[in-house]
């Protein structure tokens, strides 16, 4: 639940998207303005939410009592 509210507050995925395509300023979601804005937006809510998806399981597998895949 903090992990969720920290990757909302912050825009984590924004931050990320700005990073590895090297855009500081960027009114587009951190993608180039040739990409419609339709497009940036929903590559940004995937992101977004592949990083609420790994974080989440890796909270699983660290909480968990079984054996997930990534704890041997």
């Amino acid at each position: 639940m903090v992990t969720h509210f920290l990757i909302d507050k912050f825009q984590l995925a924004l931050y990320w998207i700005k990073l590895i395509n090297w855009r500081k300023e960027s009114t587009n979601y951190g993608f180039s303005d040739k990409k419609p804005v339709w497009v940036a937006l929903w590559l940004f809510v995937i992101i977004d939410n592949s990083f609420h998806l790994i974080i989440n399981y890796a909270a699983i597998c660290y909480f968990s009592l079984y054996n997930c895949s990534c704890v041997q």
